[in-house]
C-alpha cells in the first residue's frame, strides 16, 4: 500500500507504542503468557513486541513490505515472534484452523476494507483460525460519532521529528471517506501528502457482521 510505504521511516514517531493496547489484549485474553497471537495490520511491530516480551507467541501480518523489514530487525532478540507478508482476506488460507488464542486487528486496520461483504468474510475467517473460546480484538475510529457530527479532521499529532495532519472528506458517491494526510518531516521541511480511501462502518453493522461471522 503506497499510503503506508511513503510514511514507513516516520511511522514509528506518529504512532508510537501504546501500552493500553497491550494491556487490553492482556486483560481480554486472561494473560498473554504462552498465548498464540495474530496481530493482523502490525505495521512496524510494537504492539506484537510488546506481547511478546510479555511471553506471548505472536505472529504479525501486513501488507507492506517496508513496514513488515523495520518491525522483522526490531524483533531479533525474540523467538516467539515472526513477520509475515499477508493479506487480511487470505487469514484461513495462510493459517491452519483453530490455531490462535486471539486475533487482534488494531490502529484503523479494518476499515481498509472498503465493503461490508470483505469485513464480513474477514470476520469468518478469523472465526476459523481462532480456538474454541478465542478472543477476536477489533479497534476502529468511532464512526457513528464521524458521520453523525460532520468531523472533518483528526486532532494533530506533532513532536520534535514530525507533523501529521489529518483529514476526513465523505464521498458521496460511494459513501466511503477519503482519509487525507499531510506528514511533515521537520528535519528537512519536506511534505508527505496522501489520500486513501475507509469504510466508515457503523456499530450496529458491525454488530450485524460479527453476529453473521458467529461470535458472541
Amino acid at each position: 500500500m503506497a499510503f503506508y510505504e511513503s510514511i514507513a521511516p516516520w511511522y514509528d514517531f506518529i504512532f508510537p507504542v501504546s501500552p493500553v493496547q497491550a494491556e487490553f489484549i492482556k486483560n481480554q485474553t486472561d494473560g498473554v503468557n504462552g498465548m498464540h497471537l495474530l496481530d493482523v495490520g502490525c505495521g512496524t511491530g510494537n504492539l506484537a513486541l510488546s506481547l511478546a516480551s510479555q511471553g506471548a507467541i505472536v505472529t504479525g501480518i501486513d501488507l507492506d513490505k517496508q513496514m513488515l523489514e523495520i518491525a522483522a530487525h526490531k524483533a531479533t532478540d525474540y523467538s516467539g515472534l515472526s513477520f509475515q507478508q499477508i493479506n487480511m482476506l487470505e487469514v484461513a488460507k495462510c493459517f491452519a484452523p483453530h490455531s490462535f488464542d486471539g486475533v487482534a486487528c488494531f490502529g484503523n486496520t479494518l476499515v481498509h476494507l472498503q465493503k461490508p461483504g470483505q469485513i464480513l468474510s474477514f470476520f469468518t475467517q478469523c472465526a476459523g483460525v481462532l480456538k474454541p473460546w478465542g478472543s477476536l480484538l477489533l479497534q476502529v475510529i468511532n464512526y457513528d460519532y464521524v458521520l453523525d457530527s460532520g468531523l472533518e479532521r483528526l486532532p494533530l499529532i506533532e513532536n520534535e521529528q514530525i507533523r501529521f495532519e489529518r483529514y476526513y472528506e465523505l464521498r458521496e458517491q460511494d459513501e466511503l471517506i477519503n482519509f487525507r494526510t499531510v506528514l511533515t518531516v521537520k528535519e528537512t521541511g519536506g511534505e508527505i501528502r496522501n489520500s486513501v480511501p475507509l469504510l466508515p462502518i457503523r456499530r450496529d453493522l458491525l454488530r450485524v457482521l460479527l453476529d453473521e461471522a458467529g461470535f458472541g
